[in-house]
């Protein structure tokens, strides 16, 4: 086992939510707390000043909405980061947001301060608002494509977080041309799961057959065979990752590709309370 080292530190401002997604596994939607100032700091100078943060570092803000903690909590993150950061890090920021708060404001403040910013949106419309949906019920797609527009007006250019169900696998080719169209630089697949609070998916395997991943297999070559004329434009996470695999072994055939998630310690999960996790950053009820 190499050295180890924290290369990703995923915080939680706030676990409160304006949306009611269907299949979100973070409890506490509807609690406003928010990560006290102070318990902020403590966070920014203590990774700062750790020997397990190398010459670079990542934060994501992500589990929640963390728009609703205010452009003030990130005002006050970024000073903390400046005192702090005595050894001249890298810092990078990142964001994962619905959307559907993103105004002139926020999109000005991501934009100054260098923030990359990930919108978790589910496609068109009509598979999106199945599940991404307010708590009054009516979906949100919209007010996120507003938020999206918002970004670009400001010269971020997002990447897109969307989860799969049982609706969306039949449906590979409409999804990508949305991100495509939409000019999202990535997008990442994450599997509809029972975890957490979400304690049902439509992905279980129908009874007597496991028909659902002939789906996800069906889905997977027609979504590779609708990106690949578009590969320079858009990212998939999940071909990106299974290239460079392909690409290390045929340099070294006994490569044994290291799984950053389950890595001890290279990601580090801080709760809005300060409990900390290390490993897959879905700390929030235990991050993405």
């Amino acid at each position: 086992m190499g050295e180890y080292r924290t290369e990703l530190v995923v915080v939680q401002p706030t676990s409160l939510c304006n949306l009611n997604c269907t299949y979100c596994y973070v409890p506490g939607r509807r609690v406003a707390t928010r990560m006290t100032f102070e318990a902020l700091e403590a966070v920014c100078k203590k990774v700062l000043e750790s020997e397990l943060v190398k010459d670079e570092i990542e934060f994501l803000w992500h589990a929640g909405e963390p728009l609703l903690a205010g452009i003030e909590f990130y005002e006050r993150a970024l000073n903390f980061m400046a005192t702090y950061n005595k050894r001249g890090l890298r810092i990078r920021n990142n964001i994962q947001t619905n959307g559907t708060l993103l105004d002139s404001r926020w999109a000005n403040f991501l934009a100054t301060h260098g923030f990359s910013v990930g919108v978790s949106i589910d496609g068109p419309s009509f598979l999106h608002d199945m599940q991404r949906v307010r708590w009054s019920g009516t979906g949100s797609h919209a007010a996120t494509l507003r938020g999206v527009q918002e970004l670009r007006r400001h010269g971020i250019r997002p990447g897109a977080l969307c989860v799969l169900t049982r609706a969306a696998l039949q449906s590979p080719e409409e999804l990508f041309d949305f991100f495509l169209d939409n000019d999202f630089s990535a997008v990442a697949f994450n599997v509809e799961e029972v975890e957490n609070a979400n304690r049902t998916t439509s992905l279980h395997p129908d009874e007597g057959n496991n028909s659902v991943v002939a789906e996800y297999t069906d889905f997977t070559r027609r979504l590779f065979d609708r990106w690949w004329p578009h590969r320079s434009k858009i990212r998939i996470r999940e071909f990106h990752d299974l290239g460079q695999v392909f690409a290390a072994h045929r340099v070294d055939e006994t490569y044994s590709r290291e799984v950053f998630e389950t890595s001890p310690l290279r990601i580090l999960t801080i709760h809005r309370d300060g409990n900390i996790s290390t490993f897959s950053p879905e700390f929030a009820g235990s991050v993405a």
